[in-house]
């Protein structure tokens, strides 16, 4: 029943819901799903969440308040497409799907006066990871590493050592 688009009994069902559950508890770690049924009874569901057990790389809201702009680096549009909803009419955004296209104009705009929030995925393609990249620019206090690979360890340690905050992708409508 948590498997992704599984619905019973249901015509019009997406079977997004506890799919949907059951991801966000994994991505934010330590919480747990779990269903019980009994027959002729009914099934249940439990959610067991963890209460204030953050890691230090956790990011649960975004800061834009002293922020002029959004520089967005990510090889996929579709993260494009979803940072353009989210931002949309909040602070003006621009977007790179290329390393080098990115650190071209970084290294154009550093010096310039404008207080910029960098949001970078770790994967993208071939070349530099996004640690990499925010390590290269030392860009680490204005930095938010974006990834679907949240739940790997040596990316969380990479987070925790540089004090970088980390933001699972599938959270972006989220946050």
């Amino acid at each position: 029943i948590f498997d992704k688009n599984f619905s019973f009994n249901k015509p019009n069902g997406s079977g997004i819901g506890l799919s949907s559950a059951k991801e966000f508890i994994e991505i934010i770690g330590n919480g747990k799903i779990f269903a019980t049924s009994k027959t002729e009874v009914g099934t249940e569901i439990s959610i067991e969440l963890p209460v204030n057990n953050y890691p230090s790389w956790w990011l649960d809201r975004i800061k834009i308040h002293g922020i002029d702009q959004v520089a967005i680096l990510d090889d996929q549009e579709t993260s494009h497409d979803a940072w353009r909803m989210k931002l949309k009419g909040i602070i003006k955004c621009i977007h790179f799907t290329r390393t080098d296209e990115f650190a071209v104009w970084l290294k154009n705009n550093m010096d310039l006066n404008v207080n910029t929030l960098y949001l970078i995925d770790f994967d993208l393609g071939k070349g530099k990871t996004g640690v990499e990249i925010i390590t290269e620019f030392n860009i680490m206090n204005k930095s938010i590493l974006v990834t679907g690979n949240y739940d790997d360890p040596k990316i969380q340690t990479s987070c925790e050592s540089l004090m970088l905050k980390l933001l699972p992708k599938p959270l972006i409508s989220e946050i």
